[in-house]
């Protein structure tokens, strides 16, 4: 070979005087689409790049783009309404939601999707029987997919955040069931290839099987969050003792001891003689 001759000049790169090896230049990589949370590119999407030498137009290679499996990005979770008009509740709500705590903790067990959420404060929030309860999801009967979640301000000069945060995310989670339920057609829908924990619960409960599934899977991921939610204040059993309100009818909790019972019933009194100021 003339050494004063390039050879396949621009492609290999052989060229300039004496025959030395001169690389290509680096050919870029163009991405057609990056992945908006770790910024990398998606391989399925690659466009084709103009080469700095020769201005021709090639597709990239692989060397030089750098691919990521992009995760899907968050979408909101919940539609807040009322919740962020009462000065107690916004303030309980914001840390609840910013910090992630609620998605969190509902992707572990039902999975993280878009759905509706409405929240209303009312006064004298009563069940069937006529009982004050704390708080109740209701589904909305011209909308499958939407929920209304209605907590009892009555209870709000007598619990501390934390005891109302947890009454939130207590209500919250039985809309994502129910949401998980509609989205699969119907009770009749669940089943083990959707969402197999809701389906084996079904199976076992029949309809009213909520309260079962929670006692049975969330006791311990709830408490974690109002432990977190609370900059774990007290023990860990304090905030276990939390999870349980609402839950008094489940198997679990009527196995309990009365000893366990009382113990339970001790610690969230406990709590509650505290400050019911958020921060």
């Amino acid at each position: 070979i003339d050494c004063e001759t390039t050879f396949n000049e621009g492609n290999t790169g052989w060229g300039s005087v004496g025959g030395g090896y001169n690389p290509p230049a680096p050919q870029p990589c163009n991405c057609g689409d990056k992945c908006p949370t770790c910024g990398k590119c998606l391989g399925s999407n690659l466009k084709s790049a103009v080469l700095p030498d020769n201005g021709t137009t090639t597709a990239p290679t692989t060397d030089n783009c750098v691919y990521c499996d992009c995760p899907p990005v968050p979408e909101p979770l919940v539609y807040d309404d009322a919740l962020t008009q009462n000065k107690l509740t916004n303030c309980i709500y914001s840390k609840i939601i910013s910090s992630g705590l609620m998605e969190e903790l509902l992707s572990k067990f039902v999975g993280s999707s878009r759905y509706h959420i409405r929240y209303e404060i009312v006064s004298n929030l009563s069940n069937a029987s006529g009982n004050q309860v704390y708080g109740r999801c209701k589904p909305d009967p011209n909308n499958s997919k939407s929920m209304t979640v209605y907590i009892n301000s009555s209870f709000f000069t007598e619990n501390t955040p934390v005891f109302i945060a947890k009454t939130i995310i207590h209500e919250t989670i039985h809309a994502s069931i129910y949401q998980k339920v509609a989205s699969s057609g119907g009770y009749e829908g669940l089943s083990s290839d959707n969402f197999e924990g809701l389906f084996r619960y079904y199976n076992s409960y029949g309809e009213d099987f909520s309260h079962q599934y929670m006692a049975g899977n969330y006791i311990n991921d709830l408490a974690s969050t109002l432990s977190s939610f609370d900059g774990s204040r007290y023990l860990f059993s304090y905030y276990e003792a939390i999870a349980w309100s609402g839950l008094w009818e489940s198997y679990e909790w009527q196995n309990k001891t009365q000893e366990e019972k009382n113990s339970v019933y001790a610690k969230i009194e406990l709590i509650n003689s505290g400050s019911k100021k958020c921060k």
